[in-house]
């Protein structure tokens, strides 16, 4: 009887990791992150700054406006190059290279 309910024991946690490490794995996507703040020239935060995020690779675009802070972040990029641009009413148009590697954040 002990021996049945040992290795019924092991076997609900033998499951239990196995799903642990399954979800784990899933959760472990090989991407990164660019993120940044919009100033102007006199490092004033530029709010609502429209940034474009185009991967080289796949045609990948993102676009997202900045914070009243003039901060951005895009997540879950998938590693390459970019091009960045970032626009706003009342400035020139900024275009910038970006390199993704996976687990970083670019700024």
């Amino acid at each position: 009887m002990i021996a049945r309910s040992a290795v019924a024991l092991v076997s609900v946690l033998a499951y239990c990791l196995l799903c642990a490490f399954s979800s784990t794995a899933h959760a472990q996507t090989p991407t990164g992150t660019i993120a940044g703040i919009v100033a102007d020239p006199t490092g004033k935060p530029v709010a609502r700054a429209k940034v474009t995020i185009t991967n080289l690779d796949s045609r990948l675009t993102r676009t997202l406006n900045t914070s009243e802070e003039g901060s951005y972040i895009a997540v879950a990029l998938p590693p390459g190059l970019y091009h960045a641009t970032v626009n706003a009413a009342g400035f020139a148009l900024l275009e910038l290279p970006v390199t993704v590697v996976v687990g970083t954040t670019t700024t």
